[in-house]
């Protein structure tokens, strides 16, 4: 008789998001600059050669009708993902990678229960 055996595959777990707002917060998220990417001299904002992917939390709350469902993640690591999105009668879209690290504790993030929206 041959034997069966159960693997637990290692899973990594992200999302992507589009950024719509051309902000220096975006910009270090997007290119995967730390602090000090601002020259506070010109105001500029240096890209640098080498990105870092960025340490956040994130909370996503899914509104369907009268209900909605908040997801924390903790620790997301974001970064950049493909081309800026350059449209002439869209927004222009800055897609970010968020990839899903563990917690200190072990666990990815909550899901609460559905509830009901304010009203």
């Amino acid at each position: 008789m041959p034997k069966l055996r159960t693997t637990n595959p290692d899973v990594t777990y992200s999302l992507t998001l589009a950024a719509l707002q051309a902000s220096a917060d975006v910009y270090q998220l997007y290119f995967g600059a730390g602090e000090g990417a601002v020259d506070p001299e010109t105001g500029a904002f240096k890209i640098p050669a080498k990105p870092q992917a960025q340490t956040r939390a994130l909370l996503l709350v899914l509104v369907d009708g009268g209900q909605m469902l908040p997801i924390y993640f903790p620790h997301v690591s974001l970064l950049g993902s493909d081309a800026i999105s350059f449209d002439p009668d869209n927004l222009l879209e800055f897609p970010l990678k968020a990839t899903i690290l563990a917690g200190s504790d072990g666990s990815l993030g909550d899901i609460d229960a559905f509830a009901a929206v304010a009203a």
